[in-house]
């Protein structure tokens, strides 16, 4: 097999082995946070292992802004907030009527906004919104 061969079989694998890293289990709590005219719930309680998904309600695509990094890193799954590469992205934009979601892997507390306009950065923001991970 030649080198470039090689790197592109290596780069489909890696590529669809991230695309399945977001696979539900089964039996799996999935805690829904859902984005409509707000967002609800302000704060949310989960524990390491539940899925918290982020639900899109609206006709216009939104834009989460995650505030700490550090329990976005260590997840145990996740649809749509790491990239091909495997970086973890604090901004993301979820289109009308999709989700995005982690399966937190340790304790802590998320704090995030959502833009209403993702392509006004100063228009309409909802307060500081908290997941907190708690529990075993």
């Amino acid at each position: 097999m030649t080198r470039i061969s090689l790197s592109v079989c290596c780069t489909m694998a890696i590529a669809l082995s991230a695309a399945c890293g977001h696979m539900p289990e089964t039996g799996r709590t999935v805690r829904t946070v859902e984005i409509s005219q707000q967002v609800n719930p302000r704060v949310m309680y989960a524990s390491p292992g539940e899925e918290v998904r982020w639900t899109n309600a609206r006709r216009n695509a939104v834009r989460v802004g995650f505030l700490n990094k550090r329990l976005l890193e260590d997840h145990r799954c996740q649809k749509g907030v790491v990239d091909l590469f495997g970086e973890v992205d604090d901004l993301v934009t979820i289109a009308p009527g999709e989700s995005i979601s982690l399966c937190f892997a340790r304790t802590g507390d998320l704090q995030y906004n959502v833009w209403f306009d993702p392509q006004d950065p100063r228009g309409a923001i909802s307060p500081t919104l908290t997941i907190s991970i708690r529990g075993g």
